[in-house]
């Protein structure tokens, strides 16, 4: 069993060293509550310090290490800002198998996430972990295991968010509020 952990809010800053905000630092309190009670094996989170920050207390409060798993990290949109966000994204979504200048394609980053998974599941096999990444791959794995779930569906996600992926690749969302 899989808990894929979307990074709380953070406070923005042109590169990945965004640390979480305030408001994000207690949304980490509350997932450490909703995620408490699951017998997890293993904590494992992308280099980017608003993906660690966000399981930390978790991982403290379980005496667990948060591992950091480079394959978890955000997919690359672009080499450089792009004008419009959103609609990059979208693009992104409608063309899997392309992508934006010095940019990672959907399908590029389904792989690294996928492998990551596999990776995880033949270290813990019967055990429950809990991945903490960033909205587009995540959102991106989603589909992958539920075709469901669309860019509509990632523009709704919060910060932070949390799916249940079960072994047998079904999709839950276990987060309510923003």
């Amino acid at each position: 069993m899989f808990y894929l952990v979307r990074h709380a809010h953070a406070v923005w800053q042109p590169d990945e060293q965004q640390r979480l905000s305030p408001r994000g630092r207690a949304a980490a309190e509350r997932v450490a509550e909703v995620l408490l009670s699951r017998p997890l094996a293993a904590i494992y989170a992308s280099p980017y310090p608003r993906a660690i920050q966000t399981v930390e207390p978790l991982a403290r409060r379980l005496g667990l290490l948060v591992e950091v798993e480079p394959g978890l990290r955000e997919r690359q949109l672009s080499i450089g800002p792009v004008p419009d966000f959103e609609k990059a994204v979208r693009w992104a979504w409608e063309h899997p198998y392309e992508a934006l200048p010095g940019g990672e394609t959907n399908r590029e980053a389904l792989r690294r996430g996928l492998a990551v998974i596999a990776w995880v599941r033949a270290f813990h096999p019967n055990g429950h972990v809990a991945l903490s990444t960033h909205g587009s791959l995540m959102a991106i794995l989603l589909h992958h295991f539920d075709p469901s779930f669309r860019f509509e569906e990632w523009e709704r996600m919060t910060m932070p968010d949390l799916y249940r992926l079960s072994a047998g690749g079904e999709v839950a969302r276990m987060w309510e509020g923003s």
